[in-house]
């Protein structure tokens, strides 16, 4: 019998310090309420507000692919099969399906409405959050209003937002959610002179005695030889290196978000979630009505970067990259 601590949905849920204990663990796939679902092959489990076990629930209509369900609202649960994604009500008897590719069909048929930007951090002992929100009014993206719990985080924005712009990054998510981990060296941006910093950054970092996290004194000599190699890294290699899993986590957390409404009131939201303290900004979880993908594309900072410079810092950002590539190799 194995124990699993689930601190991060009890804290959400307000069921602090708790313990499941699991015979056979199902795969959390998300909250409703206060009570936890899981799923195993096809049959989804349920752990209540001050329960000791899990009890089964009900039975999806079809086997999903792995690690694809999840709870979509407080009443459904969505899974992929194949190309295929399914809305099931929590008897598993109701069933909705659409091809991935007409999920943002679906979405731009009522037209969008709103367009937010969230920056947040959460710690054991805080909780932060900044929300900047702009309209869609009278063919422009405009009125921008902010809401906020703690400390202002956000930097200065544009008063307007050029509606094209919106427009074509969201219809560019159907070909990112088609190809998730697309990506090549260009897309990063690297120039020559920011190998050249990189390098001088070593140089420094070691001189000083403060080491590069992750790295170690003895990895130096290594690491200055491999940020060329960084150049003739194929794309399934690069896509790899940045899926990666850095191994090192502290207990505060930051986010950065786009949310994206329409008028009826349906969300896309794109996020990065840290917890280690460096900003790569990849891979973001895309979550479209339900269904939820990660992916490696660089339009996502492309766009932060067009439509509201500053909410991420770019200079930061490719030396987070090259520090998590650099570190895929050695």
């Amino acid at each position: 019998m194995r124990t699993v601590l689930l601190s991060s949905l009890l804290f959400i849920s307000g069921i602090a310090d708790a313990q499941l204990n699991l015979p056979e663990e199902p795969q959390i796939i998300g909250m409703i309420a206060k009570s936890v679902l899981g799923v195993k092959n096809n049959k989804v489990f349920i752990y209540k507000e001050n329960a000791t076990a899990w009890q089964s629930y009900f039975e999806l209509p079809f086997t999903p692919d792995s690690g694809t369900t999840r709870v979509a609202s407080e009443k459904s649960v969505s899974f992929i099969v194949a190309d295929t994604v399914y809305f099931t009500d929590l008897s598993g008897k109701k069933i909705k399906q659409l091809a991935k590719n007409q999920l943002l069909q679906d979405f731009l048929k009522s037209g969008l409405q709103q367009l937010s930007f969230e920056d947040g951090t959460m710690g054991c002992f805080h909780h932060e959050k900044n929300e900047l929100s702009y309209t869609y009014r009278n063919g422009q993206w405009g009125n921008p209003e902010i809401q906020k719990t703690g400390r202002q985080r956000l930097p200065g924005w544009k008063s307007t937002i050029d509606p094209a712009v919106v427009q074509e990054f969201v219809e560019s998510l159907n070909g990112i959610m088609q190809h998730p981990f697309d990506i090549a060296l260009n897309d990063l941006g690297f120039r020559e002179a920011d190998y050249r910093a990189y390098k001088k950054e070593i140089k420094k970092q070691r001189a000083a005695q403060t080491f590069f996290f992750p790295f170690q004194e003895k990895d130096f000599d290594r690491v200055s030889l491999l940020v060329d190699s960084i150049k003739t890294m194929p794309p399934e290699a690069l896509a790899k290196a940045l899926l990666a899993d850095e191994g090192f986590y502290s207990t505060n957390s930051t986010w950065k978000s786009i949310i994206i409404t329409n008028q009826a009131k349906q969300k896309i939201s794109i996020q990065y979630t840290n917890s280690t303290g460096s900003n790569t900004y990849s891979p973001w979880t895309v979550d479209l009505n339900g269904y939820s993908f990660t992916t490696t594309s660089m339009a996502i900072t492309g766009f932060l970067n067009e439509v509201y410079p500053g909410f991420i810092n770019p200079g930061e950002t490719k030396m987070a990259l090259m520090t998590k590539i650099i570190r895929s190799l050695l």
